[in-house]
């Protein structure tokens, strides 16, 4: 089994699978997958974000591919690409909001998040 449990303060350890592990070597697809020991060593203290509550005898599942919300914008520091929520519906409203997020605003440096739903009437992101 490829994963890590990692103490994040809770009576159980959470659990880390090595797909949950945003590492230079997972993102571009080796030829051989390294292994957990590879990625995490004993004592360090990665970044993560609980994605699964804790229940019955099992501890949370987490991952370091973590997330912050904000009223317009889910800033996703280490991800590689730029999204428009699916629940913007309107074609056009998609295409403005990610134009718009793409043009390299100051409070924009893509790639790092996507535009919130509540977004979509907003006239900069």
């Amino acid at each position: 089994m490829q994963a890590a449990f990692i103490d994040v303060g809770l009576s159980r350890n959470a659990f880390l699978y090595i797909d949950d592990v945003l590492h230079p070597h997972l993102e571009k697809r080796p030829k051989r997958k390294p292994s957990i020991a590879e990625l995490l060593r004993p004592g360090q203290e990665p970044i993560v974000q609980i994605v699964k509550e804790p229940q019955g005898g099992k501890g949370a599942c987490v991952t370091t591919r973590y997330t912050l919300p904000g009223r317009y914008l889910v800033y996703m520091p280490r991800a590689d690409y730029v999204a428009v929520s699916k629940k913007i519906a309107d074609g056009r409203r998609t295409r403005r909001t990610g134009r718009r997020s793409r043009s390299g605003s100051r409070c924009w440096r893509a790639p790092t998040g996507h535009p919130a739903t509540c977004s979509a009437g907003r006239a900069s992101v």
